[in-house]
């Protein structure tokens, strides 16, 4: 995948990106199988002719329509062709529709593969979507001629109604239900394996889409996917924190009734069909004399949406074979439980022994994909509101970086010890850049430390001088464990971090802070275990005792950076750059 643009018009820019449309013929020919459901042919063929094109550097590159693209995201996320079915021919169409996306990302770029159109969200679209539609309508008779993609709108419901881009309200509704899932055992978890690859492509494809647009003589924010995500997501003024709860969403109640699941009955096992319903099946088949068994029956797309039909659920439920008609009729409108309804999320989302999920039972954020994933997308958002020209030209109303860095804070302090160390230390899989780290750290710090400490910032950036005077000699402003052993985190990612950039220098100041502030914080927790113990006559448990264990081994690690460092000579006073 391409990480890099030299400019808008560079040579080299030219060079990489070699779009062109595909041909009329072979448009025609592919929308025809999409239209008939046979993706796996479909994108098969268009990665045969985008990837062949690789082979030519000065040719052309054959680029889908933005329809195309948009089917693709669905069929590789569907449950449909995923986690609600058992044939191998729809997992193969799961998983060519993702490498042709892949592919075209990265023979193509973002921009002109026209991903802003292709990835769009349009649920409250009248011409993608229609009332009836969003209730899982699959026919769209009387709509063939309004269309969002001009010439090139495909007629199948999984460009319509069951349409990843109509069935979720915006970018983080989608990324709060994919994390939602990441947290949970069960379905939730067969669910992530597939949102967690999706995920992974449409964050590297913001990033890069960022990076062009904001690079080169002619840069574009406001262009850019990004910023249509950020600008055009829901909850008003409050947008941003709702972008915050989508990003550390986990798995609890309250998450789950806000970011909810985005197709009908997404947590459907799969039908297992037996061998005998198989057999019967071609048994009943003879062409020549109209004879199709129950193929012209209705399918599992029809039955599976209808939340309020009881007669099919009770077909599905039996495993019988369905033998009513496929008809032409439209389906009634179901009716949508209100996201208040406690009964609603007791009866859907639960965990494996039944319990309905909440803060507690889900502590952690997921697998180390979904940690690195949400990382990642809070690097997204810290480059929004540290550009430039959201304090000039730019009409955003996102928060700038140090109100952004507030809502970081607000959501990270609350995390379990080590899931918190995770986010804060420095490590070569952090997409945290070092000053974006140091800041984040300084955030936490500011809002963390005893009151002795100084309690406004000397300085914009963070310096040796800075870090021996305000931070290295103080200890938590509660008296707790866990609170000690964050402040201690957070004072090893600084120096850490520093030290890696070259901007720490040894000298007799800073091995003194080091040491006094190590001291505080220990005698500080061991005068309340003391007095803890003569009360209550026991030892560090559980939490309480992997806390402590934080404390003293990240005083350790701490003392270890600052003795290797080496002398500092000279009186100049070095900074970490912006």
């Amino acid at each position: 995948m391409p990480t890099s643009r030299e400019g808008s018009g560079s040579a080299s820019q030219e060079g990489r990106y070699r779009p062109s449309a595909l041909p009329f013929e072979l448009a025609q020919h592919v929308q025809t199988y999409l239209e008939e459901g046979l993706f796996t042919q479909a994108f098969n063929f268009l990665i045969s002719i985008t990837g062949n094109s690789a082979t030519d550097r000065l040719g052309p590159v054959p680029t889908p329509p933005a329809s195309h693209l948009a089917l693709a995201a669905t069929v590789a996320i569907h449950p449909h062709t995923t986690t609600r079915t058992t044939e191998r021919e729809k997992w193969n169409q799961a998983n060519a529709a993702l490498r042709l996306l892949k592919l075209v990302n990265t023979l193509v770029g973002p921009i002109y593969a026209n991903f802003s159109t292709a990835f769009s969200f349009r649920k409250f679209d009248l011409r993608f979507s229609r009332r009836s539609d969003t209730r899982g309508d699959d026919d769209d008779e009387g709509r063939e001629n309004e269309t969002g993609f001009g010439d090139d709108d495909l007629n199948t419901k999984y460009a319509r109604s069951k349409s990843l881009w109509t069935r979720a309200e915006d970018f983080w509704q989608l990324v709060g239900w994919a994390f939602n899932c990441a947290c949970l055992p069960g379905m939730h978890a067969a669910r992530w394996s597939y949102y967690r690859l999706l995920l992974e492509f449409l964050i590297g494809v913001l990033e890069l889409d960022w990076k062009l647009r904001t690079s080169g003589d002619d840069p574009s924010p406001e262009e850019s996917l990004l910023w249509q995500y950020i600008e055009l997501s829901l909850g008003g003024h409050a947008r941003q924190r709702r972008i915050l709860r989508a990003v550390f969403a986990d798995g609890s109640a309250r998450s789950l009734g806000e970011f909810r699941e985005i197709f009908t009955n997404e947590l459907k096992e799969p039908e297992q069909e037996d061998i005998t319903k198989k057999l019967e099946k071609q048994e009943h088949v003879d062409i020549d004399q109209d004879v199709y068994g129950d193929y012209l029956g209705q399918d599992d797309d029809d039955v599976s949406d209808g939340a309020g039909d009881n007669t099919d659920a009770m077909s599905l439920g039996s495993g019988r074979p369905t033998k009513r008609l496929r008809t032409r009729t439209r389906t009634p409108s179901r009716g949508i439980t209100p996201r208040s309804s406690n009964s609603s999320l007791r009866s859907t989302y639960t965990d494996g022994e039944g319990e309905t999920a909440s803060f507690s039972s889900a502590p952690t954020l997921g697998d180390h994909s979904s940690l690195s994933l949400r990382l990642r997308l809070l690097r997204l958002l810290t480059c929004v509101s540290s550009h430039e020209t959201l304090t000039s030209t730019s009409p955003t109303t996102f928060p700038d970086l140090e109100e952004l860095f507030i809502l970081f804070v607000e959501f990270i302090r609350p995390l379990s010890l080590p899931l918190f160390a995770q986010i804060v230390l420095p490590a070569p899989s952090s997409p945290f850049d070092p000053t974006t780290l140091t800041n984040l750290c300084e955030a936490v710090l500011q809002r963390t430390l005893e009151q002795s400490a100084p309690s406004r910032r000397s300085m914009v950036l963070l310096s040796q001088e800075k870090l021996e005077e305000e931070y290295l000699p103080f200890a938590a402003s509660k008296n707790s464990i866990d609170a000690n052993a964050r402040v201690s985190i957070l004072l090893e990612s600084l120096t850490c971090t520093l030290a890696s950039v070259g901007v720490l220098k040894k000298n007799d100041l800073l091995v003194a802070a080091t040491g006094e502030g190590i001291d505080r914080r220990i005698s500080k927790v061991a005068d309340l275990a003391e007095k803890k113990g003569s009360k209550k006559g026991r030892k560090r448990q559980g939490e309480e005792a992997v806390a402590w264990e934080w404390l003293v081994e990240s005083g350790e690690r701490l003392a270890k950076i600052v003795d290797g460092l080496e002398e500092k000579t000279g009186t100049d006073k070095t900074k970490l750059k912006g």
